[in-house]
């Protein structure tokens, strides 16, 4: 199910809706514990990721700070060697995977930059 009609099905109260993305939720949190990668599509589009910081916007909305290693968009290309560092909506990730392959906590995420938001998980 895409992930943005379950936040639709969530604002009409819908439990299983509920339950779907808190299961996404929950493999973030742990990607974000144990460093390890995900697999998203994102706005079509299939991508690794390393999860460094679940934050949850002040309009109540999570997105995820995360290094893309893998995949590309037509807008954001292919990452580089480094990867490259983007903001992901959880309303526009529509298949989430936790996958069994550690990633590093990236010299170049910065803990102490505005979120605009509350943050639930950090590296």
């Amino acid at each position: 199910m895409v992930i943005r009609r379950v936040l639709a099905a969530i604002k009409r109260g819908e439990t299983e809706a509920k339950r779907l993305i808190a299961g996404a939720l929950k493999l973030i949190r742990r990607a974000i514990r144990d460093r390890l990668l995900l697999r998203i599509v994102y706005d079509g589009h299939e991508r690794i990721v390393e999860p460094h910081q679940l934050v949850f916007a002040t309009d109540g909305m999570p997105w995820v700070d995360a290094n893309q290693t893998e995949g590309g968009s037509p807008w954001a290309g292919a990452p580089g060697p480094d990867g490259v560092w983007l903001r992901f909506s959880l309303a526009k990730i529509e298949s989430i995977e936790l996958l069994d392959e550690t990633c590093r906590v990236r010299d170049s995420f910065n803990p102490d930059a505005p979120v605009h938001g509350r943050v639930e998980a950090r590296v």
